[in-house]
């Protein structure tokens, strides 16, 4: 299980009941595991914008197994827990106004459904909702399968832009 270091802060894993680390604390963040992998994150400074303007932390997360090796690199900004076999992850993007995409992985850590949406969430039976705007600020969902089909579209809000404004197309 997961236990953080009183006097480090970082997050190691220790057998319930023991004293003993299995993995030492060297995480800034450590998920309980799940599907028999883990979500472990390091902190790794700050993301910039083009003018040296500091935008946010920079993580990296992956996945361990129970024995504390590492089975999936830390090279995501952000992970989930697996669910029905898939999770999902976050990758920055300097294309995108938020800086950032998602997209699924399964266990081995390939991407099934790449990195395009705002948006995403946990698989359940089956789907996943997914979001994403389009070019003119508006809000889309719909529901992807296991293998990024997406079912029916929908809007789901109203642009924010001022009159005549666009962004870049992201999908």
């Amino acid at each position: 299980m997961p236990v953080e270091d009183s006097r480090t802060g970082l997050y190691g894993y220790k057998q319930e009941g023991s004293d003993k680390w299995i993995v030492k604390p060297k995480y800034y963040i450590a998920n309980h595991f799940r599907e028999g992998l883990a979500v472990v994150i390091k902190k790794k400074g700050i993301h910039k914008d083009e003018y040296g303007s500091m935008l946010c932390p920079k993580y990296f997360a992956g996945y361990i197994d129970e024995t504390g090796k590492i089975v999936i690199p830390l090279k995501f900004e952000w992970t989930n827990d697996f669910h029905e076999g898939l999770a999902v992850v976050k990758v920055w993007d300097d294309t995108s106004i938020f800086h950032w995409r998602f997209g699924y992985i399964d266990t081995a850590g390939r991407f099934v459904v790449p990195p395009i949406y705002d948006s995403a969430d946990d698989f359940r039976n089956g789907r996943a909702r997914v979001r994403w705007y389009d070019e003119y600020g508006f809000c889309w969902e719909t529901y992807i399968d296991e293998y990024g089909r997406e079912g029916e579209k929908r809007q789901v809000g109203n642009s924010s832009l001022p009159e005549g404004q666009t962004r870049p197309r992201w999908r």
